[in-house]
């Protein structure tokens, strides 16, 4: 405090030595800060690198697995229809029931349908004769019976022909006959004097001419003789003798190529008219295709169904299956036999096993992501697991069985390709030594080298913290995985 009637200049000197106080205060408290903070960074380093984070080699099976989820559903199931319309007549299951294949599960009345089979056997029957008919030699009775035929249709024709109308026909047909002589010997006169440059002027040509004439008369003649009478009895008589020797020649000469084949066709119709009529019998009957369980009925006695009607349907709910979706990434570690644990949302406390047993060859777009489907058979297990639950699937793609195995972050690498060390604590002492590292899950992985044991205490942290990705570690990352 300056005392009173100090001058301006030792006011302004009072004041500048306050000020440099105040700043030699300020910097020897951020020098005390520092000091403070350094020795606490200090102490802590120290602790730290005196006690750093560790855990223990242990020996055992491990997994690497890829994770999904899916739905469950029946490893078969179908809708069953009658195949034909008709009247059902009879059911013989209830919904519940196990079945096997080829059971008897409804019936249609059948009453048309097996006179339909008879008729068709019939005609299949009628078919194969005449073929078998066609294709036999004639017999002695079949030849004897074609002749005394023809012998008979010929005395028949003679017969008709001996009316009291034969002396009008016999007279205008010897007319003829006379003019058709005289027209041949007046043709070969004239023909043998053709070559004469007057032939026109020589008598054979007038009487070829002469000739010609008559003859064309005495068929005038012939035709109004045949017109005058009736001849329907002589035109019938010598159709039927026509026919009997028709028959006679074919008897004889045997079936030809294309009446063969119109027979064999005929058989070939038959028969599948039978095998038509056969299945639409069989087909009354409902049967089970596979073994399975009744899931639902849809009729009942008396309905009519149509052809396409879906009376029951069927599933194999002792064979379960999950169908689910893998990315591509995914889908290039499974393989078709690879194990799979499945935990089911209604039955989260239990753990099922199971089996890959097919994937997509070719996979499914949806929205610009591939996925490949994958199905699993579930094994047999006494859960009450019903089609259409959701699961969620661990399949084991790939294991080693009793290794020793370290967790992740205490791997430490040597450098770019140069390899793997791990720092094994021996008597209070920190050791590296050099690994091989092979299969990961993700958390642990599979290491070997030597000296190293199971119980081996290793250093998983220190103040130089590592990632717990091992670069060109055999592991799969594809859901939450650990030793098993």
């Amino acid at each position: 405090m300056l005392p009173q009637g100090a001058t301006p200049r030792q006011i302004e000197m009072e004041g500048g030595m306050q000020k440099r106080t105040i700043w030699i205060i300020l910097v020897i408290v951020l020098v005390a800060a520092a000091i403070f903070g350094f020795s606490r960074w200090n102490a802590s380093r120290k602790a730290s690198s005196a006690a750093p984070q560790t855990s223990t080699v242990q020996r055992g099976d491990l997994q690497a697995i890829v994770g999904t989820s899916g739905t469950v559903r029946a490893a078969q199931s179908m809708d069953l229809t009658f195949g034909i319309a008709g009247t059902v007549v009879e059911i013989l299951v209830a919904e519940g029931d196990k079945v096997t294949a080829g059971q008897p599960l409804a019936r249609l009345d059948t009453t048309t349908l097996e006179a339909q089979v008879a008729s068709a056997e019939l005609s299949l029957r009628l078919a194969e004769k005449n073929l078998a008919d066609l294709k036999s030699p004639p017999t002695k009775t079949e030849i004897a019976q074609a002749e005394a035929a023809l012998a008979s249709a010929k005395a028949a024709y003679e017969a008709a022909k001996a009316k009291p109308v034969e002396w009008q026909i016999a007279q205008a047909e010897a007319a003829l006959e006379k003019a058709r002589k005289t027209l041949q010997e007046a043709q070969a006169a004239y023909d043998a004097v053709s070559w004469r440059p007057n032939i026109a002027m020589l008598p054979q040509a007038a009487q070829l001419q002469q000739a010609t004439e008559a003859y064309q008369t005495a068929l005038d003649n012939y035709r109004i003789a045949m017109a005058s009478v009736s001849d329907a009895p002589i035109k019938s008589a010598y159709a039927q003798m026509l026919q009997a020797q028709d028959a006679y020649d074919k008897l004889m000469a045997g079936p030809t190529e294309e009446e063969l084949l119109s027979a064999e066709a005929q058989v070939t119709q038959a028969k599948l008219a039978l095998d038509t009529a056969r299945k639409n019998l069989d087909s009354a009957t409902l049967k089970a295709p596979f073994d399975g369980t009744i899931t639902a009925i849809n009729i009942i006695t008396g309905q009519t169904v149509a052809a396409n009607t879906v009376a029951m349907s069927i599933a194999d709910l002792d064979h379960l299956q999950i169908q689910a979706n893998l990315p591509e990434v995914d889908a290039v570690q499974v393989k078709v036999g690879q194990r799979a644990q499945i935990t089911l949302d209604a039955i989260s406390t239990q753990t099922i096993s199971g089996q890959v047993t097919k994937i997509a060859l070719i996979g499914t777009v949806t929205q610009g992501v591939v996925n490949y489907p994958v199905t699993i058979n579930l094994d047999p297990t006494d859960l009450p697991v019903k089609p259409g639950m959701t699961a969620s699937i661990n399949i084991i793609v790939d294991e080693r069985k009793n290794v020793l195995m370290v967790p992740n972050r205490a791997i430490r690498s040597l450098g770019r390709n140069q390899g793997y060390y791990v720092e094994v604590m021996v008597e209070g002492q920190i050791i590296q030594l050099p690994v091989t590292i092979g299969l990961s899950n993700g958390t642990m992985t599979e290491v070997t080298g030597t000296g190293l044991r199971e119980g081996d205490t290793v250093v998983v942290s220190t103040t130089t913290t590592t990632s717990g990705r091992i670069p060109g570690v055999g592991g799969i990352v594809g859901g939450p995985m650990g030793p098993f």
